[in-house]
Protein backbone atom coordinates (compact mmCIF):
# COMPACT_ATOMS: atom_id res chain seq x y z
CA UNK A 1 0.00 0.00 0.00
CA UNK A 2 2.91 2.58 0.89
CA UNK A 3 4.93 1.74 -2.21
CA UNK A 4 1.23 2.11 -4.28
CA UNK A 5 1.04 5.44 -2.87
CA UNK A 6 4.59 6.11 -3.21
CA UNK A 7 4.04 5.25 -6.82
CA UNK A 8 0.83 7.74 -7.16
CA UNK A 9 2.79 10.55 -5.77
CA UNK A 10 5.30 9.87 -7.82
CA UNK A 11 2.93 10.05 -11.01
CA UNK A 12 1.90 12.68 -9.53
CA UNK A 13 5.13 14.75 -8.91
CA UNK A 14 6.08 13.82 -12.68
CA UNK A 15 2.59 15.03 -14.11
CA UNK A 16 2.72 18.21 -12.16
CA UNK A 17 6.53 19.30 -13.02
CA UNK A 18 5.53 18.07 -16.89
CA UNK A 19 2.75 20.44 -16.47
CA UNK A 20 4.74 22.89 -15.21
CA UNK A 21 7.44 22.52 -17.57
CA UNK A 22 5.01 22.69 -20.40
CA UNK A 23 3.40 25.98 -19.29
CA UNK A 24 6.76 27.43 -18.35
CA UNK A 25 7.34 26.51 -22.25
CA UNK A 26 4.80 28.02 -23.34
CA UNK A 27 5.22 31.14 -21.83
CA UNK A 28 8.77 31.20 -22.88
CA UNK A 29 7.92 30.57 -26.74
CA UNK A 30 5.63 33.66 -26.19
CA UNK A 31 8.48 35.40 -25.39
CA UNK A 32 10.76 34.07 -28.05
CA UNK A 33 8.19 34.91 -30.23
CA UNK A 34 7.12 38.34 -29.68
CA UNK A 35 11.29 39.06 -29.10
CA UNK A 36 11.24 38.61 -33.26
CA UNK A 37 8.03 40.35 -33.98
CA UNK A 38 10.19 42.94 -32.33
CA UNK A 39 13.11 42.51 -34.76
CA UNK A 40 10.95 42.11 -37.07
CA UNK A 41 9.15 45.28 -36.78
CA UNK A 42 12.36 47.00 -36.06
CA UNK A 43 14.01 46.51 -39.61
CA UNK A 44 11.13 47.43 -40.82
CA UNK A 45 10.48 50.84 -39.13
CA UNK A 46 14.63 51.30 -40.33
CA UNK A 47 14.12 50.52 -43.95
CA UNK A 48 11.15 52.91 -43.73
CA UNK A 49 13.52 55.68 -42.48
CA UNK A 50 16.23 54.68 -45.27
CA UNK A 51 13.79 54.73 -48.30
CA UNK A 52 12.68 58.00 -46.62
CA UNK A 53 16.38 59.63 -46.36
CA UNK A 54 16.65 58.30 -49.84
CA UNK A 55 14.55 60.31 -51.17
CA UNK A 56 15.70 63.60 -49.42
CA UNK A 57 19.19 63.04 -50.11
CA UNK A 58 18.04 63.28 -54.16
CA UNK A 59 16.14 66.46 -52.97
CA UNK A 60 19.12 67.98 -51.73
CA UNK A 61 21.63 66.97 -54.30
CA UNK A 62 19.04 68.26 -56.78
CA UNK A 63 18.55 71.64 -54.80
CA UNK A 64 22.34 72.01 -54.47
CA UNK A 65 22.57 71.04 -58.35
CA UNK A 66 19.90 74.13 -59.46
CA UNK A 67 22.03 76.22 -57.35
CA UNK A 68 25.20 75.88 -58.38
CA UNK A 69 23.70 75.74 -62.28
CA UNK A 70 22.22 79.55 -61.24
CA UNK A 71 25.16 80.52 -59.99
CA UNK A 72 27.21 79.49 -62.94
CA UNK A 73 25.14 81.26 -65.12
CA UNK A 74 26.74 83.19 -68.32
CA UNK A 75 24.69 86.44 -67.14
CA UNK A 76 26.72 86.60 -64.32
CA UNK A 77 29.88 85.95 -65.65
CA UNK A 78 28.87 88.56 -68.42
CA UNK A 79 28.48 91.26 -65.52
CA UNK A 80 31.58 91.16 -63.65
CA UNK A 81 33.19 90.88 -67.29
CA UNK A 82 32.08 94.12 -68.27
CA UNK A 83 32.49 95.79 -64.94
CA UNK A 84 36.09 94.66 -65.18
CA UNK A 85 36.31 96.14 -68.82
CA UNK A 86 35.54 99.49 -67.24
CA UNK A 87 31.84 99.59 -68.34
CA UNK A 88 29.57 102.11 -66.11
CA UNK A 89 26.13 101.67 -64.68
CA UNK A 90 24.86 103.74 -67.74
CA UNK A 91 26.28 102.35 -70.29
CA UNK A 92 25.45 98.41 -69.82
CA UNK A 93 26.13 97.66 -66.49
CA UNK A 94 22.44 98.13 -65.01
CA UNK A 95 21.18 96.33 -68.26
CA UNK A 96 23.41 93.50 -66.80
CA UNK A 97 21.90 93.51 -63.34
CA UNK A 98 18.35 93.62 -64.59
CA UNK A 99 19.23 90.48 -66.36
CA UNK A 100 20.23 88.83 -63.51
CA UNK A 101 17.30 90.00 -61.34
CA UNK A 102 15.11 88.50 -64.01
CA UNK A 103 16.84 84.98 -63.88
CA UNK A 104 16.72 84.91 -59.98
CA UNK A 105 13.30 85.64 -60.17
CA UNK A 106 12.67 83.30 -63.00
CA UNK A 107 14.64 80.38 -60.67
CA UNK A 108 12.44 81.18 -57.91
CA UNK A 109 9.38 80.38 -59.79
CA UNK A 110 10.73 77.48 -61.87
CA UNK A 111 12.43 75.43 -59.16
CA UNK A 112 9.92 73.86 -57.13
CA UNK A 113 9.53 70.27 -55.62
CA UNK A 114 5.24 68.63 -56.24
CA UNK A 115 4.15 72.70 -56.92
CA UNK A 116 5.69 74.19 -53.42
CA UNK A 117 8.96 76.69 -54.77
CA UNK A 118 12.62 74.91 -53.41
CA UNK A 119 13.68 78.38 -52.84
CA UNK A 120 12.27 81.16 -50.96
CA UNK A 121 14.79 84.25 -51.93
CA UNK A 122 18.21 84.46 -54.00
CA UNK A 123 20.54 87.48 -53.46
CA UNK A 124 24.07 88.34 -54.84
CA UNK A 125 26.30 90.30 -52.58
CA UNK A 126 29.32 91.94 -53.29
CA UNK A 127 32.65 91.34 -50.93
CA UNK A 128 32.13 93.98 -48.57
CA UNK A 129 27.83 92.41 -48.38
CA UNK A 130 26.13 94.93 -50.20
CA UNK A 131 23.15 93.92 -52.35
CA UNK A 132 24.23 93.18 -56.09
CA UNK A 133 20.82 91.28 -57.64
CA UNK A 134 18.39 90.38 -55.43
CA UNK A 135 14.93 88.22 -56.72
CA UNK A 136 12.78 90.32 -54.44
CA UNK A 137 14.40 94.04 -52.80
CA UNK A 138 11.54 93.66 -50.20
CA UNK A 139 12.56 90.72 -48.64
CA UNK A 140 16.66 90.41 -48.39
CA UNK A 141 18.48 87.39 -46.28
CA UNK A 142 19.85 88.94 -43.41
CA UNK A 143 23.68 88.31 -43.84
CA UNK A 144 24.46 89.46 -39.68
CA UNK A 145 23.62 86.11 -38.16
CA UNK A 146 25.64 83.94 -40.61
CA UNK A 147 29.10 82.95 -40.61
CA UNK A 148 29.93 83.30 -44.27
CA UNK A 149 33.40 82.21 -45.20
CA UNK A 150 35.42 83.16 -48.66
CA UNK A 151 37.85 80.41 -48.49
CA UNK A 152 38.64 79.00 -52.07
CA UNK A 153 37.31 75.31 -50.38
CA UNK A 154 33.83 76.60 -50.56
CA UNK A 155 33.50 77.35 -54.29
CA UNK A 156 30.59 74.58 -54.17
CA UNK A 157 27.37 75.73 -52.72
CA UNK A 158 26.95 74.26 -48.94
CA UNK A 159 24.42 74.58 -46.88
CA UNK A 160 24.56 76.66 -43.79
CA UNK A 161 21.82 76.31 -40.87
CA UNK A 162 21.33 79.20 -38.44
CA UNK A 163 18.45 79.43 -35.47
CA UNK A 164 16.59 82.19 -35.43
CA UNK A 165 14.31 82.78 -32.13
CA UNK A 166 12.02 80.04 -32.33
CA UNK A 167 12.73 77.93 -35.77
CA UNK A 168 15.61 76.93 -37.81
CA UNK A 169 16.37 78.53 -41.77
CA UNK A 170 18.78 76.77 -44.08
CA UNK A 171 20.57 78.50 -46.62
CA UNK A 172 22.65 77.90 -49.91
CA UNK A 173 25.68 79.33 -49.97
CA UNK A 174 28.60 79.92 -52.24
CA UNK A 175 31.61 82.53 -53.72
CA UNK A 176 31.26 83.61 -57.16
CA UNK A 177 34.74 83.79 -58.71
CA UNK A 178 36.13 85.58 -61.36
CA UNK A 179 39.68 85.22 -62.54
CA UNK A 180 40.19 82.84 -60.24
CA UNK A 181 39.28 86.08 -57.77
CA UNK A 182 36.49 85.58 -55.12
CA UNK A 183 34.54 88.73 -56.34
CA UNK A 184 30.82 87.80 -55.07
CA UNK A 185 28.46 85.90 -53.08
CA UNK A 186 25.05 84.09 -53.64
CA UNK A 187 23.15 83.34 -51.13
CA UNK A 188 19.56 81.44 -51.15
CA UNK A 189 16.95 80.52 -48.55
CA UNK A 190 15.29 77.26 -48.53
CA UNK A 191 11.75 76.41 -48.03
CA UNK A 192 12.86 73.22 -46.09
CA UNK A 193 10.29 73.25 -43.70
CA UNK A 194 7.03 72.92 -46.27
CA UNK A 195 8.96 70.63 -48.81
CA UNK A 196 9.96 68.28 -46.00
CA UNK A 197 6.20 67.85 -44.88
CA UNK A 198 5.17 67.22 -48.66
CA UNK A 199 8.37 65.12 -49.91
CA UNK A 200 7.57 62.92 -46.39
CA UNK A 201 4.30 63.07 -45.67
CA UNK A 202 5.18 63.95 -42.43
CA UNK A 203 3.19 62.27 -39.40
CA UNK A 204 4.46 62.46 -35.80
CA UNK A 205 7.04 59.75 -36.38
CA UNK A 206 9.99 61.43 -38.11
CA UNK A 207 12.27 64.36 -38.10
CA UNK A 208 14.87 66.37 -39.54
CA UNK A 209 17.51 67.00 -37.41
CA UNK A 210 21.05 69.22 -37.48
CA UNK A 211 23.20 70.14 -34.73
CA UNK A 212 21.43 73.16 -34.52
CA UNK A 213 18.28 71.73 -33.53
CA UNK A 214 14.93 70.11 -34.96
CA UNK A 215 14.18 71.92 -38.17
CA UNK A 216 10.63 69.88 -38.27
CA UNK A 217 8.72 67.59 -35.76
CA UNK A 218 10.79 67.95 -32.28
CA UNK A 219 11.99 64.47 -30.90
CA UNK A 220 14.23 66.03 -28.04
CA UNK A 221 11.66 64.45 -25.00
CA UNK A 222 12.41 60.94 -26.56
CA UNK A 223 15.02 58.74 -25.01
CA UNK A 224 18.13 57.58 -27.12
CA UNK A 225 16.52 54.04 -27.12
CA UNK A 226 13.22 55.60 -28.51
CA UNK A 227 14.17 56.21 -32.23
CA UNK A 228 16.63 55.93 -35.09
CA UNK A 229 18.92 58.01 -36.97
CA UNK A 230 19.67 57.86 -40.35
CA UNK A 231 22.71 60.03 -42.18
CA UNK A 232 21.43 62.21 -45.17
CA UNK A 233 24.53 61.55 -47.64
CA UNK A 234 26.22 64.77 -48.41
CA UNK A 235 24.25 67.01 -46.19
CA UNK A 236 24.57 67.99 -42.35
CA UNK A 237 21.19 66.43 -42.12
CA UNK A 238 19.52 63.43 -39.78
CA UNK A 239 16.63 61.68 -40.54
CA UNK A 240 14.77 60.54 -37.26
CA UNK A 241 12.63 57.89 -36.65
CA UNK A 242 10.63 56.74 -33.77
CA UNK A 243 10.95 53.20 -32.79
CA UNK A 244 7.22 52.18 -32.41
CA UNK A 245 7.50 48.70 -31.27
CA UNK A 246 4.41 47.36 -29.97
CA UNK A 247 5.87 45.89 -26.36
CA UNK A 248 2.66 44.18 -25.06
CA UNK A 249 2.99 40.70 -23.57
CA UNK A 250 0.42 37.83 -23.71
CA UNK A 251 0.05 36.09 -20.57
CA UNK A 252 -2.51 33.60 -19.35
CA UNK A 253 -5.37 33.81 -16.36
CA UNK A 254 -5.41 30.67 -13.74
CA UNK A 255 -8.20 29.34 -15.62
CA UNK A 256 -6.83 29.26 -18.67
CA UNK A 257 -3.56 27.43 -17.43
CA UNK A 258 -5.84 24.94 -15.52
CA UNK A 259 -7.71 24.31 -19.00
CA UNK A 260 -4.47 23.78 -21.24
CA UNK A 261 -3.23 21.78 -17.95
CA UNK A 262 -6.11 19.37 -18.73
CA UNK A 263 -6.33 19.13 -22.35
CA UNK A 264 -2.34 19.36 -22.43
CA UNK A 265 -2.09 16.69 -25.13
CA UNK A 266 -4.03 18.17 -27.66
CA UNK A 267 -2.85 21.80 -26.83
CA UNK A 268 0.14 21.02 -27.06
CA UNK A 269 -0.19 19.46 -30.85
CA UNK A 270 -2.61 22.46 -31.83
CA UNK A 271 0.09 25.21 -30.36
CA UNK A 272 3.11 23.35 -32.03
CA UNK A 273 1.21 23.95 -35.72
CA UNK A 274 0.30 27.43 -34.82
CA UNK A 275 3.58 27.95 -33.77
CA UNK A 276 5.01 26.57 -36.92
CA UNK A 277 2.66 28.81 -38.93
CA UNK A 278 2.78 31.97 -37.02
CA UNK A 279 6.95 31.56 -38.38
CA UNK A 280 6.15 30.99 -41.58
CA UNK A 281 3.74 33.80 -41.82
CA UNK A 282 6.60 35.86 -40.13
CA UNK A 283 9.32 34.81 -42.61
CA UNK A 284 6.65 35.24 -45.35
CA UNK A 285 6.39 38.83 -44.77
CA UNK A 286 9.73 39.75 -43.63
CA UNK A 287 10.58 38.06 -47.36
CA UNK A 288 7.86 40.00 -49.07
CA UNK A 289 9.14 43.37 -47.01
CA UNK A 290 12.65 42.05 -48.13
CA UNK A 291 11.50 42.13 -51.84
CA UNK A 292 10.14 45.33 -51.91
CA UNK A 293 13.36 47.11 -50.06
CA UNK A 294 15.28 45.55 -52.53
CA UNK A 295 12.79 46.82 -55.87
CA UNK A 296 13.29 50.05 -54.63
CA UNK A 297 16.94 49.52 -53.82
CA UNK A 298 17.03 48.50 -57.74
CA UNK A 299 14.40 51.48 -58.93
CA UNK A 300 16.67 53.90 -57.33
CA UNK A 301 19.86 52.44 -59.03
CA UNK A 302 18.00 52.33 -62.49
CA UNK A 303 17.00 56.35 -61.96
CA UNK A 304 20.79 56.98 -61.21
CA UNK A 305 21.28 54.60 -64.73
CA UNK A 306 18.51 56.65 -66.47
CA UNK A 307 19.90 60.37 -65.30
CA UNK A 308 22.67 59.44 -66.70
CA UNK A 309 21.30 58.13 -70.06
CA UNK A 310 19.50 60.65 -70.34
CA UNK A 311 22.83 63.39 -69.54
CA UNK A 312 24.75 61.32 -72.65
CA UNK A 313 21.98 61.18 -75.04
CA UNK A 314 21.06 65.10 -74.86
CA UNK A 315 24.71 66.16 -75.60
CA UNK A 316 24.24 66.24 -79.21
CA UNK A 317 21.04 67.36 -79.40
CA UNK A 318 21.59 70.27 -77.20
CA UNK A 319 25.05 70.72 -79.16
CA UNK A 320 23.09 71.43 -81.99
CA UNK A 321 20.17 73.44 -80.27
CA UNK A 322 23.39 75.62 -78.90
CA UNK A 323 25.34 76.10 -82.43
CA UNK A 324 21.81 76.92 -84.54
CA UNK A 325 20.87 79.77 -82.11
CA UNK A 326 24.47 81.24 -81.90
CA UNK A 327 24.93 81.09 -85.64
CA UNK A 328 21.79 82.66 -86.41
CA UNK A 329 22.71 85.36 -83.56
CA UNK A 330 26.20 85.83 -85.43
CA UNK A 331 24.58 85.59 -89.10
CA UNK A 332 22.08 88.56 -87.88
CA UNK A 333 24.32 90.60 -86.68
CA UNK A 334 26.55 91.09 -90.11
CA UNK A 335 23.55 91.27 -91.34
CA UNK A 336 23.69 87.53 -93.32
CA UNK A 337 21.08 85.98 -92.19
CA UNK A 338 18.50 84.73 -94.92
CA UNK A 339 14.81 83.43 -94.61
CA UNK A 340 16.49 79.97 -95.96
CA UNK A 341 18.97 79.72 -93.37
CA UNK A 342 16.86 80.82 -90.48
CA UNK A 343 13.83 78.47 -91.48
CA UNK A 344 16.25 75.93 -91.82
CA UNK A 345 18.06 76.55 -88.35
CA UNK A 346 14.66 76.70 -86.82
CA UNK A 347 13.63 73.15 -88.24
CA UNK A 348 16.84 71.53 -87.00
CA UNK A 349 16.46 73.10 -83.41
CA UNK A 350 13.25 71.97 -83.43
CA UNK A 351 13.59 68.60 -83.98
CA UNK A 352 16.28 67.83 -81.53
CA UNK A 353 14.45 69.94 -79.17
CA UNK A 354 11.47 67.17 -79.77
CA UNK A 355 13.97 64.44 -79.07
CA UNK A 356 14.88 65.71 -75.86
CA UNK A 357 10.92 66.27 -75.26
CA UNK A 358 10.26 62.17 -76.23
CA UNK A 359 13.97 61.63 -74.10
CA UNK A 360 11.89 62.66 -71.10
CA UNK A 361 8.56 61.03 -71.63
CA UNK A 362 10.72 57.51 -72.10
CA UNK A 363 11.68 58.42 -68.43
CA UNK A 364 8.78 59.34 -67.02
CA UNK A 365 6.96 56.54 -68.31
CA UNK A 366 9.64 54.01 -66.95
CA UNK A 367 9.89 55.78 -63.27
CA UNK A 368 6.18 56.34 -62.83
CA UNK A 369 4.80 53.28 -64.46
CA UNK A 370 1.78 51.73 -62.36
CA UNK A 371 2.26 47.97 -62.01
CA UNK A 372 -0.90 47.32 -63.28
CA UNK A 373 -0.64 43.33 -66.01
CA UNK A 374 -1.65 45.17 -69.36
CA UNK A 375 -1.51 43.26 -72.96
CA UNK A 376 1.63 45.01 -74.56
CA UNK A 377 3.80 44.05 -77.97
CA UNK A 378 7.27 42.94 -76.54
CA UNK A 379 9.39 44.51 -79.50
CA UNK A 380 7.65 48.10 -78.45
CA UNK A 381 9.05 47.09 -75.01
CA UNK A 382 12.42 46.64 -76.44
CA UNK A 383 12.62 49.68 -78.77
CA UNK A 384 11.47 51.35 -75.56
CA UNK A 385 14.26 49.80 -73.47
CA UNK A 386 16.66 50.66 -76.48
CA UNK A 387 15.63 54.49 -76.24
CA UNK A 388 16.58 54.52 -71.89
CA UNK A 389 19.78 52.76 -72.78
CA UNK A 390 20.91 55.03 -75.95
CA UNK A 391 22.90 57.29 -74.29
CA UNK A 392 24.65 54.17 -72.35
CA UNK A 393 25.33 52.34 -75.11
CA UNK A 394 26.88 55.36 -77.36
CA UNK A 395 29.45 56.78 -74.38
CA UNK A 396 30.87 52.72 -73.94
CA UNK A 397 30.53 52.11 -77.82
CA UNK A 398 28.16 48.81 -77.27
CA UNK A 399 27.02 47.36 -80.46
CA UNK A 400 23.22 46.39 -79.48
CA UNK A 401 21.74 44.48 -81.95
CA UNK A 402 17.90 43.63 -82.08
CA UNK A 403 16.31 40.98 -84.14
CA UNK A 404 12.70 41.25 -83.03
CA UNK A 405 9.24 39.92 -84.17
CA UNK A 406 6.65 42.18 -84.40
CA UNK A 407 3.46 40.88 -83.58
CA UNK A 408 4.27 38.95 -80.04
CA UNK A 409 1.97 40.83 -77.83
CA UNK A 410 2.15 39.14 -73.69
CA UNK A 411 0.24 39.93 -70.41
CA UNK A 412 2.58 41.16 -67.95
CA UNK A 413 4.32 44.71 -66.20
CA UNK A 414 5.84 46.40 -69.10
CA UNK A 415 8.10 48.63 -67.14
CA UNK A 416 8.93 45.73 -65.14
CA UNK A 417 10.34 43.24 -67.66
CA UNK A 418 11.90 47.01 -69.15
CA UNK A 419 13.69 46.76 -65.85
CA UNK A 420 14.94 43.09 -66.36
CA UNK A 421 16.36 44.28 -69.32
CA UNK A 422 18.27 46.68 -67.84
CA UNK A 423 19.43 44.66 -65.31
CA UNK A 424 20.82 42.29 -67.66
CA UNK A 425 22.35 45.06 -70.05
CA UNK A 426 24.39 46.69 -67.01
CA UNK A 427 26.05 43.09 -66.21
CA UNK A 428 26.88 42.87 -69.86
CA UNK A 429 28.30 46.59 -69.23
CA UNK A 430 30.50 46.05 -66.38
CA UNK A 431 31.47 42.89 -67.72
CA UNK A 432 33.04 45.12 -70.89
CA UNK A 433 35.20 47.24 -68.90
CA UNK A 434 35.74 44.44 -66.17
CA UNK A 435 37.52 42.22 -68.92
CA UNK A 436 38.57 45.35 -71.07
CA UNK A 437 36.78 43.78 -74.44
CA UNK A 438 37.00 46.35 -77.12
CA UNK A 439 34.33 44.91 -79.84
CA UNK A 440 31.41 44.91 -77.49
CA UNK A 441 28.14 43.68 -78.64
CA UNK A 442 24.68 42.88 -76.66
CA UNK A 443 21.66 40.79 -78.94
CA UNK A 444 18.59 40.21 -78.21
CA UNK A 445 16.11 38.25 -80.30
CA UNK A 446 12.37 37.31 -79.96
CA UNK A 447 10.54 34.51 -81.28
CA UNK A 448 7.30 32.11 -80.21
CA UNK A 449 7.56 28.52 -79.49
CA UNK A 450 5.16 26.79 -77.67
CA UNK A 451 2.95 29.29 -77.56
CA UNK A 452 5.17 30.91 -75.42
CA UNK A 453 7.95 34.49 -75.61
CA UNK A 454 11.11 33.27 -75.81
CA UNK A 455 13.71 36.44 -75.26
CA UNK A 456 17.39 35.67 -75.86
CA UNK A 457 20.02 38.40 -74.90
CA UNK A 458 23.35 37.32 -75.23
CA UNK A 459 27.38 39.01 -75.28
CA UNK A 460 30.47 38.48 -75.98
CA UNK A 461 31.88 39.58 -72.37
CA UNK A 462 33.50 36.55 -71.81
CA UNK A 463 31.08 34.78 -70.27
CA UNK A 464 30.56 34.20 -66.04
CA UNK A 465 32.88 31.42 -64.16
CA UNK A 466 31.04 28.21 -64.44
CA UNK A 467 31.82 27.90 -60.65
CA UNK A 468 29.82 31.21 -59.43
CA UNK A 469 26.91 30.82 -62.49
CA UNK A 470 24.30 28.71 -60.58
CA UNK A 471 24.27 31.35 -57.67
CA UNK A 472 23.93 34.59 -59.71
CA UNK A 473 20.16 34.80 -59.45
CA UNK A 474 20.77 34.63 -55.56
CA UNK A 475 20.04 38.19 -53.19
CA UNK A 476 23.50 39.97 -52.43
CA UNK A 477 25.56 37.75 -54.45
CA UNK A 478 28.36 39.90 -56.84
CA UNK A 479 31.10 39.12 -58.49
CA UNK A 480 32.01 42.78 -58.36
CA UNK A 481 33.98 44.58 -56.54
CA UNK A 482 31.61 45.82 -53.46
CA UNK A 483 32.11 49.14 -54.58
CA UNK A 484 30.46 48.74 -58.34
CA UNK A 485 27.70 45.98 -57.35
CA UNK A 486 25.03 45.44 -54.75
CA UNK A 487 24.26 41.91 -55.87
CA UNK A 488 20.40 42.63 -56.20
CA UNK A 489 19.93 43.29 -59.76
CA UNK A 490 19.69 39.77 -61.35
CA UNK A 491 17.75 38.14 -57.56
CA UNK A 492 15.06 41.39 -58.73
CA UNK A 493 14.52 40.32 -62.65
CA UNK A 494 14.31 36.40 -61.25
CA UNK A 495 11.84 37.80 -59.01
CA UNK A 496 10.01 39.91 -61.34
CA UNK A 497 10.35 37.26 -64.20
CA UNK A 498 9.47 34.14 -62.23
CA UNK A 499 7.04 35.54 -59.30
CA UNK A 500 5.79 38.64 -61.30
CA UNK A 501 5.01 37.60 -64.95
CA UNK A 502 5.09 33.27 -64.30
CA UNK A 503 8.30 32.67 -66.45
CA UNK A 504 11.15 31.68 -66.42
CA UNK A 505 14.36 32.41 -66.55
CA UNK A 506 17.96 30.65 -67.25
CA UNK A 507 21.18 31.63 -68.25
CA UNK A 508 24.67 29.56 -69.70
CA UNK A 509 27.65 30.37 -70.95
CA UNK A 510 28.59 29.71 -74.82
CA UNK A 511 30.87 30.44 -77.48
CA UNK A 512 29.91 31.27 -81.54
CA UNK A 513 30.76 33.33 -84.02
CA UNK A 514 29.62 36.85 -85.45
CA UNK A 515 31.21 38.18 -88.71
CA UNK A 516 33.37 35.39 -89.02
CA UNK A 517 35.31 36.25 -85.89
CA UNK A 518 34.95 33.32 -82.72
CA UNK A 519 32.92 35.15 -79.76
CA UNK A 520 32.29 34.08 -75.65
CA UNK A 521 29.90 35.52 -73.66
CA UNK A 522 26.77 34.99 -71.46
CA UNK A 523 23.59 33.95 -72.55
CA UNK A 524 19.99 34.88 -70.88
CA UNK A 525 16.61 32.84 -72.19
CA UNK A 526 13.69 34.53 -70.99
CA UNK A 527 10.68 32.64 -71.34
CA UNK A 528 6.87 34.21 -71.32
CA UNK A 529 3.28 33.12 -71.42
CA UNK A 530 1.65 34.74 -74.45
CA UNK A 531 -1.29 35.12 -72.57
Amino acid sequence: MIKSFRIKNLYIIIGGLLIIAYILLLISTTYLDQKKIEQYQSKEIQSHIKTKAVTLEYFFNSIKKDFNDISNKKEIYTYFQNKDLGMSMQYGLKASLLRIDRILKYNIDIKNINGIKSFKEINIYTKDNKVLSTSNIDNLIDLKNLDLKEDAEYNEARFIIKKNENKIDVYLYKNIYFKNQSTAKIIASININTIFKKLIQLDNTLALYSMEGYLENDLSSLNKNSYFDINIKNTPFILRGINQINTNRSFFSKWFVLFLALLALPILVVLYFLILLNNKNIKLNEEKNIVKVMLQQSKMAAMGEMISNIAHQWRQPLSVISAGATGMKVNKEYGVLNDESFYETCENININAQYLSKTIDDFRNFILGDRQKTKFLLNENINNFNNLVEGVVKNHKINLILDTSSNIEIMGYPNELIQCFINIFNNSKDAFVENNIKNKFVFISTSIENNKAIIKIKDNAGGIDDKVLPRIFEPYFTTKHQLQGTGIGLHMTYSLIVEGMKGTINTNNLSYKYKSKNQKGVEFIITLPIK
